[in-house]
C-alpha cells in the first residue's frame, strides 16, 4: 500500500511541475504577443515655418534693380538702395550707374565736391538732380550733393530753399551768342561698304543714332558685308544703353511723359527690351 501511495505521488507531482511550466510559457507568449500587437507612439507633427522672406536680389534685372535704387535713394532709404545696387552690380559688373552711386554713398562729400562753393536758391519745379545736372555735369549725383548739403531726404527739397553747390558760381553771359552754323552734313554714301564706314565713324565720335540707322541699312542692302552685322549688333547695345541711362535721368527730373518716349523708342530698336517693358508699365499705369 505504501509503495502505490508513492508512485501516484510522484505522477501528481510531475502533473503538478508539468502545469506549472506550461501556465508559464502561456503567459509568456501572451505577453509578447501583447508587446508585438502595441502601436507605436504616434510621431510628433513637424512645426509649421513662416515663409522666409525675398531678399533685396530679386529676379529683376540690373537696369531695374538700379531704377528702384535710385528712387529708394530719392527717398533717403539708403540702405535698401545700397543693397540692390550691390544686387545688381552682381548681375552687371562693369555697370557705371551703380559704381557711380555706391561711390557717392561712401565718399566724404567735401573730399568728393571740394570746400570751394556758391549759394544757390532753388527755384519752382526744380530737383537735386536738375541742379546736379546743371553744375555736377550728371544728374545722378544729386546723391553726394544731398549728402554735401546734409539732406537726408533729397525728394524734399522745396522752392525757395538755399543750397551749397560746389564750384565757382558761372557767369551768366550778357548777351545772346550767335547762332551756330552747323557743318554741312558728309556726302551720302551710295553703296554698303561706305556705309559701314560711315557708321564706325559716327560711332566713334559718340553719336549713336546716327550710326545704328547707317549700320542697319548696309547691313539690308548687303548682308554679306564682313563683320556688318556684328558691328550693328554692337552699336545696338551701345546705343540702348545710352537711352537708358537718359531714360532714367528724364524720370529722376520729374520728366516722365519724355522718359516714356525713350523707353518705347528702346522697344523699337529691341522688342524684347524687359527694364523697357517694366518701365513702360509702370510709368503708364
Amino acid at each position: 500500500m505504501k509503495g502505490s501511495h508513492s508512485i501516484k505521488a510522484n505522477r501528481m507531482l510531475k502533473l503538478a511541475v508539468q502545469f506549472a511550466v506550461s501556465a508559464g510559457l502561456a503567459m509568456t507568449l501572451g505577453a509578447c504577443q501583447l508587446m508585438g500587437t502595441k502601436e507605436p507612439p504616434p510621431e510628433p507633427e513637424p512645426m509649421a515655418t513662416e515663409p522666409t522672406p525675398p531678399g533685396p536680389c530679386s529676379d529683376l534685372p540690373a537696369k531695374e534693380l538700379e531704377r528702384e535704387a535710385l528712387e529708394l535713394l530719392d527717398k533717403g532709404e539708403t540702405v535698401a538702395a545700397r543693397e540692390k545696387l550691390e544686387c545688381a552690380l552682381t548681375l552687371s559688373p562693369g555697370s557705371n550707374q551703380a559704381t557711380l552711386l555706391i561711390e557717392q554713398l561712401d565718399a566724404d562729400p567735401v573730399t568728393y565736391l571740394g570746400k570751394r562753393h556758391f549759394r544757390y536758391t532753388v527755384k519752382s519745379s526744380e530737383t537735386l538732380s536738375k541742379i546736379a545736372q546743371r553744375y555736377l555735369g550728371s544728374s545722378l549725383k544729386f546723391v553726394i550733393l544731398a549728402r554735401y548739403n546734409g539732406i537726408e531726404v533729397p525728394s524734399n527739397l522745396a522752392a525757395g530753399q538755399e543750397i551749397k553747390v560746389p564750384g565757382t558760381r558761372p557767369v551768366e553771359p550778357v548777351e545772346e551768342e550767335p547762332p551756330i552754323v552747323a557743318a554741312p552734313p558728309p556726302p551720302a554714301p551710295t553703296n554698303a561698304a561706305q556705309m559701314r564706314d560711315q557708321a564706325l565713324e559716327l560711332e566713334q565720335a559718340g553719336k549713336w543714332e546716327e550710326a545704328y540707322e547707317l549700320m542697319s541699312r548696309a547691313v539690308a542692302e548687303d548682308a554679306s558685308l564682313a563683320n556688318a552685322q556684328a558691328d550693328l549688333d554692337r552699336i545696338r547695345s551701345g546705343l540702348i544703353s545710352l537711352l537708358e541711362e537718359n531714360a532714367y535721368n528724364e524720370e529722376l527730373s520729374g520728366n516722365p511723359e519724355k522718359a516714356a518716349n525713350i523707353w518705347r523708342r528702346i522697344l523699337e530698336i529691341d522688342a524684347g527690351n524687359i527694364p523697357a517693358q517694366l518701365a513702360l508699365k509702370r510709368l503708364t499705369e
